[in-house]
């Protein structure tokens, strides 16, 4: 005789089912720590085998750079797990920077320190100038300039990077945007709108820009060109010059005046 399944059966069965989906999230989830374990230990063995290219080498180390990024993987900030060893001799683990610890011996520590310090006191010594956003390609040349006092001889993006990303884990305000081609720091809690990175980018090719090029090439009305660049005179991130020669009002990119 045929039993009839009843709701006891079906509440077996999806309480079975329930326990066979947690068992296969939990495989999943122990391969993907195992997957990702492995490839930190690579990248760790690279960063090993490749120190002196990826310190000295201003090329190598963007490449290397721009491989972890590729990957989901932010070697500045990446913490790797660490075991030490105490006088009690019990293992203790501490969480260590990736890029510091691997790449960084101490004396490059320092000079990244140091080199932090400054960046912190330029940015802020010009951003009611530039509104808290100033080009590395501008705080290089006056890092690098040889009248200034506090000059940094040799100095290259990267390292900009770095120190960049070193000020952030203090300050979160401190970051690179990339505008175009040029890399910008910001050194204020700000962010810039889709209408205000393009007529950064305008400002970078020929300096400055007017409402009618905004008109022109953007198709934007009068009103919205005004408006905008309106509010980036008022964040200090342009200023106005009424003196052109067209008798328009030019806004210029302070880092060109």
């Amino acid at each position: 005789m045929n039993r009839k399944l009843g709701l006891a059966s079906f509440q077996n069965n999806e309480d079975e089912f329930s326990k066979i989906s947690s068992q296969l999230i939990q495989q999943q989830s122990n391969l993907l720590s195992d997957q990702l374990k492995l490839f930190q230990e690579n990248l760790i063995n690279f960063a090993k085998k490749y120190n002196n290219e990826i310190k000295n080498n201003p090329d190598f180390s963007r490449n290397f750079y721009k491989l972890c990024l590729s990957i989901g993987v932010d070697p500045l900030a990446a913490s790797i797990s660490v075991k030490t060893t105490t006088t009690t001799n019990t293992n203790t683990h501490q969480k260590k920077n990736l890029w510091s610890n691997l790449i960084l011996n101490d004396n490059d520590e320092e000079f990244y320190n140091e080199l932090s310090v400054k960046i912190i006191e330029i940015c802020r010594q010009t951003s009611n100038l530039n509104g808290g956003l100033i080009s590395i390609k501008n705080l290089l040349n006056y890092l690098n300039d040889p009248s200034n006092p506090n000059k940094i001889e040799n100095l290259v993006e990267n390292d900009i990077i770095i120190s960049i990303n070193k000020i952030k884990i203090l300050n979160p305000n401190f970051k690179i945007i990339n505008n175009g081609n040029e890399n910008l720091i910001s050194s204020l809690s700000i962010e810039l709108n889709s209408d205000q990175n393009q007529i950064l980018v305008i400002c970078k090719i020929i300096k400055f820009v007017t409402v009618r090029i905004l008109m022109d090439n953007f198709k934007w009305s009068r009103l919205r060109s005004q408006q905008v660049l309106n509010s980036m005179v008022e964040k200090g991130f342009l200023w106005i010059d009424t003196q052109d020669d067209n008798d328009q009002t030019a806004y210029w990119d302070p880092s060109w005046i």
